[in-house]
């Protein structure tokens, strides 16, 4: 316990799993039959689908990716290179019962 009165492990706190979605939607599914909640499954299903398909295929969207990846290169390598050669310390290590 901290000076406070409180754990000293911090956790963060939950969040609401359905925090986007607003309350007329709740209102349009909330109490509704089997047959009207599947209705609404399927419209918003396809406007997932559609909204995944534009992303992809937005010129804008296509090209600042290829430049984000680009751009990051160096630094995915330098991360990437960092693992590996803490993993091969690890190893070695191991290897000479230090670990």
């Amino acid at each position: 316990m901290s000076l406070f009165g409180r754990s000293s492990k911090r956790s963060r706190p939950k969040k609401d799993p359905f925090d986007l979605v607003t309350d007329s939607f709740r209102a349009r599914v909330e109490g509704k039959s089997p047959e009207e909640i599947d209705a609404v499954i399927a419209e918003v299903s396809k406007l997932r689908e559609e909204t995944e398909y534009a992303m992809k295929t937005d010129p804008e969207v296509v090209q600042l990716k290829e430049s984000l990846k680009y751009a990051t290169e160096d630094y995915r390598e330098t991360i990437k290179r960092c693992k590996q050669e803490l993993a091969f310390c690890l190893k070695e290590l191991k290897e000479a019962g230090k670990l």
